[in-house]
């Protein structure tokens, strides 16, 4: 990838955070706003979002209100799962307000199973309706895209992989990784490959990869970490831990694959009250 091309894309990482920064903190302000009648003392949050990017949120709603903040963080081995499956388990006597989830296919669950409440935040009002719960359990902000990393040292531009099917091929065979699909967004990714393929295309799709020798990763940024290491030579993640990695001056490169046939998925963050 070239310099300039990192240097647009940084550019645009940065931007898009501090607007993430700033649309995080406005609508956990309206969903506090509107969700407690009296101002709290402290405020109970769970978040899958990863700790480096959420903490800094929290912590900057805390300066500015007062109200203390008691996070409850997810471990990227079981990315949203665990904290999904917590309050489920949490259902008949709650302990958090605000759940802040990295993804929404879970949140759709939690919605089902009765765990949420319906709130609409007018902090929320610009945001389109495609990215909030039509029934007001949800709102979507800070989206993520699904991309191919692949390291810059061992392949060439012309070299890489441009769909989530070249990963089937026999040239890479062992060289690519996909974090676990049963948690966070790579569950959303399958999930999303269920609905738009149907299943028994996708479940080939998988075995299919299982086939080719797939490395099944801890997590998304630890795919992040060993495509930058050389260890694999591309693999599945999402577009902050690729960014992450560019500004540690990590050798890969980004590509948002299947441009020619269906696309890019996209995953937003949600904010939802309990």
């Amino acid at each position: 990838m070239k310099d300039t091309q990192v240097s647009r894309i940084l550019s645009v990482y940065k931007r898009n955070a501090n607007i993430l920064i700033t649309g995080a903190l406005i609508i956990f302000l309206g969903f506090l706003g509107g969700c407690i009648s009296e101002i709290p003392q402290e405020v109970i949050v769970y978040t899958s979002h990863d700790q480096i990017h959420s903490a800094p949120i929290l912590n900057l709603f805390q300066a500015k209100t007062g109200i203390k903040v008691k996070a409850v963080y997810d471990v990227e081995a079981a990315k949203t799962a665990g904290i999904v499956n917590r309050l489920i388990a949490e259902k008949t006597h709650p302990r958090c307000d605000v759940f802040w989830n990295n993804e929404n296919s879970r949140t759709v669950v939690l919605k089902h199973k009765g765990v949420l409440a319906p709130y609409r935040s007018t902090a929320a009002a610009s945001i389109p309706d495609q990215f909030k719960d039509p029934d007001g359990f949800w709102t979507g902000f800070g989206a993520r895209a699904r991309v191919i990393i692949y390291n810059t040292d061992l392949i060439r531009p012309d070299q890489a992989p441009h769909s989530i099917y070249d990963f089937i091929q026999p040239q890479w065979r062992g060289q690519f990784a996909i974090a676990n699909p049963l948690f966070g967004t790579t569950a959303s990714h399958a999930a999303a490959l269920f609905v738009f393929l149907g299943d028994a295309p996708a479940k080939h799709y998988f075995l299919a990869l299982q086939a080719n020798d797939v490395v099944i990763a801890a997590g998304n940024s630890v795919v992040k970490d060993m495509v930058a290491s050389g260890e694999v030579k591309a693999g599945l993640t999402d577009t902050d831990d690729v960014n992450m990695a560019l500004l540690a001056g990590k050798p890969v490169g980004m590509i948002y694959p299947d441009q020619n046939a269906m696309g890019t998925l996209v995953i937003p963050n949600t904010f939802v009250a309990v």
